[in-house]
């Protein structure tokens, strides 16, 4: 417990460390204070926020008849989640930046997962959120899902705020959140969940995952999905 908490004061003394340099309390006293508080009052500020762009490198993910990879539509999707927890005041960390495997000599998928798994499990984080994409070989099937283990009792309570919210910003048709013996959420001692927001293989579930004004919705309802999460009876603190 002690080790998690140090870890997690050093990852948000990091994430803050730029800030404090815009703000001088001699210069501008008031609007240092109303910015602590805003930070404050902000259920996400100082939450470590692990996200997992699935697929990269090597393995595509579901790839359409237009030859688009789904790893290109979660790595693009982090990348927008990234910036906007940030902005929230989140400490965020990816399991990886670019297109390639988290570790690089994998000889199965597990080590693969598992790799990415660690990153979480290395930053005590507060949630974990796998981004993907679904497929299925009839194109007429579409729809959002959103899955959790129950390894951890909040998994199900992060799905539950996440999906809503995701589905409800979108638009989406709702295929529920559901438990799952996937090992990326299997493994993670953090509350964690997969997201499927929406059918590749469906054509005009496609066409709409890769409008980046559906993306920055989804990353809306993604955030606000979180800040409910965390949100709730103020019975989860930073550092616990």
């Amino acid at each position: 417990m002690l080790l998690k908490k140090m870890v997690k004061q050093a990852l948000v003394l990091l994430n803050t460390q730029n800030k404090g340099k815009y703000c001088n309390a001699k210069t501008a006293p008031s609007l240092c204070s109303n910015a602590q508080e805003k930070e404050d009052d902000n259920p996400i500020s100082g939450r470590v926020i692990v996200i997992d762009p699935g697929h990269g490198g090597s393995d595509e993910g579901v790839v359409t008849d237009s030859g688009y990879c789904e790893k290109t539509f979660t790595l693009l999707m982090a990348d927008k989640l990234d910036k906007a927890l940030k902005q929230q005041g989140a400490v965020v960390v990816l399991t990886h930046y670019d297109d390639r495997s988290v570790r690089l000599s994998a000889t199965c998928a597990s080590e693969e997962l598992q790799a990415r798994v660690n990153v979480a499990n290395r930053h005590f984080a507060d949630a974990f959120i796998s981004i993907h994409a679904n497929g299925f070989y009839d194109s007429s099937v579409g729809g959002a899902a959103t899955y959790y283990h129950n390894n951890n009792e909040l998994s199900s309570t992060l799905a539950q705020f996440v999906h809503q919210e995701m589905v409800s910003a979108c638009g989406l048709i709702d295929r529920g959140f559901i438990e799952s013996q996937l090992y990326i959420l299997k493994h993670c001692h953090s509350p964690a969940i997969l997201i499927e927001p929406a059918f590749l293989s469906n054509n005009s579930e496609e066409r709409r995952l890769l409008n980046p004004l559906f993306q920055d919705r989804l990353t809306n309802g993604i955030v606000k999905g979180l800040s409910k999460y965390f949100t709730r009876g103020k019975e989860c603190e930073v550092g616990d």
